[in-house]
């Protein structure tokens, strides 16, 4: 829904014509978008508004290697003055696509997204809403935590460094005679992140979370070249020291490569992950993923 803003810059220009200035009018602000999003077997094709918001996401797989993408589910986003009202998710069964699942959201006084329900069509095509979820940002309108709504729930907390680049605490807890410990590593590069124009990364967060697209990715400002988790877990006699240790290493490092826009081009994952019991490794692998970029420079 358009929300009045091109009467608005009609206006504005128009007035500025009357009116004599020796100042030079600014150019207009450019963005790097998103287009496309190729992980491999399949693709992520971006459609967006006349606000270049987020409308649109058709996923298509390869099927076969000479014939074009098969179109097997797309969401749409419906806007209310700029703000996401909604979200729906079809699929295709039996060359039907039927809806199967909606999320509706709220908006807190900055239009920003505060709650977001999730509803999931049933077999007898009623929709069942379950899964419901509060957000919270910062001033810097980052979110900062998701309380989903039910007993025992608890809420799951996000921090940023100077830059507005996502990371995590790092945390200890003790249970009885039982240590529990995490610790984390981030590093960005100073480039701009796609994800982080017009609201597109906390849109394709409410829906895919952390599956496609890493956390550190859509909710930060920059790009990350590495991400690493350590979980420790020790188990301690009566005089605090360790008689067992348990450790998962989990190394990811990001080769982004850039258009000749400055967009992203390719971004190649390469993670390492190590396991350790009492100091000795008792498993290790490493795995490599690469999503292609396909990105237009457009003007705000």
């Amino acid at each position: 829904m358009k929300t009045g803003l091109l009467p608005v810059i009609f206006a504005a220009s128009f007035f500025a014509s009357c009116k004599k200035s020796d100042k030079a009018p600014e150019p207009p602000k450019e963005f790097i978008q998103v287009q496309k999003v190729d992980f491999g077997e399949g693709a992520l094709n971006f459609q967006y508004n006349e606000q270049h918001q987020l409308s649109r996401a058709d996923i298509v797989y390869n099927i076969e290697e000479e014939e074009a993408p098969v179109l097997a589910a797309y969401i749409s986003w419906t806007y209310q003055d700029g703000f996401p009202t909604k979200a729906e998710v079809f699929n295709k069964s039996e060359a039907i696509f039927r809806k199967t699942s909606e999320l509706h959201y709220k908006a807190d006084a900055q239009k920003r997204i505060a709650y977001v329900a999730m509803g999931r069509m049933s077999e007898n095509g009623n929709m069942q809403w379950g899964d419901t979820a509060d957000y919270t940002f910062n001033a810097s309108n980052k979110l900062t935590s998701i309380k989903y709504r039910g007993e025992g729930s608890t809420a799951n907390l996000f921090a940023y460094d100077n830059n507005g680049n996502f990371k995590q605490e790092n945390t200890l807890k003790r249970v009885e005679n039982e240590t529990f410990e995490y610790s984390y590593e981030y590093q960005y590069d100073n480039n701009t992140n796609p994800f982080a124009v017009n609201g597109l990364g906390i849109t394709l967060f409410t829906l895919f979370q952390g599956e496609l697209f890493e956390v550190s990715h859509i909710l930060s400002n920059n790009n990350p070249v590495k991400a690493k988790t350590v979980y420790l877990r020790k188990t301690l006699n009566g005089d605090g020291q360790a008689t067992y240790t348990y450790q998962i290493s989990t190394t990811k490092e990001f080769v982004n490569a850039l258009d000749e826009i400055g967009g992203l081009k390719q971004v190649t994952t390469n993670t390492s992950n190590e396991t350790r019991e009492n100091g000795a490794v008792t498993n290790a692998y490493n795995n490599q993923s690469i999503l292609k970029y396909t990105c237009i420079k457009k003007q705000q």
